[in-house]
């Protein structure tokens, strides 16, 4: 079917994340469409999806690495449709990273009819 017709051909609402925030995206899950209605000064980083492993050699993997040993203020992870948290957090542990599932806040769009997607913080 087709999403009921609204004010903008595409709709998403965010949370407010601070500037130079880092956030993570773990999965297949398409949501590089959510990215420019973030905060711009934040960060975006992908990892373990279609293009990177997080221990893979190449430049990509290696320049993923390097973001995620620089200290920030606040790091958050992107997680969308049926994540299996069992994954997340066997990644994000080996990053010596957790999230905290109490701080997640939901991402709505109309292009995520059948789709949830949250923001949480990572510790």
């Amino acid at each position: 079917g087709r999403a009921p017709y609204g004010a903008a051909y595409v709709s998403v609402d965010v949370p407010p994340i601070p500037d130079a925030s880092q956030v993570l995206i773990l999965g297949h899950r398409p949501v590089s469409f959510l990215i420019p209605y973030f905060n711009p000064i934040a960060r975006f980083i992908g990892l373990e999806n279609d293009l990177i492993g997080l221990y893979d050699s190449n430049r990509l993997a290696v320049a993923a690495r390097a973001a995620l040993a620089e200290p920030v203020p606040d790091r958050f992870i992107l997680l969308a449709g049926d994540v299996d948290r069992n994954i997340v957090d066997d990644t994000l542990a080996r990053l010596r990273l957790r999230v905290d599932y109490g701080t997640c806040r939901s991402i709505t769009s109309n292009l995520m009819v059948t789709e949830t997607a949250s923001l949480c913080r990572i510790r």
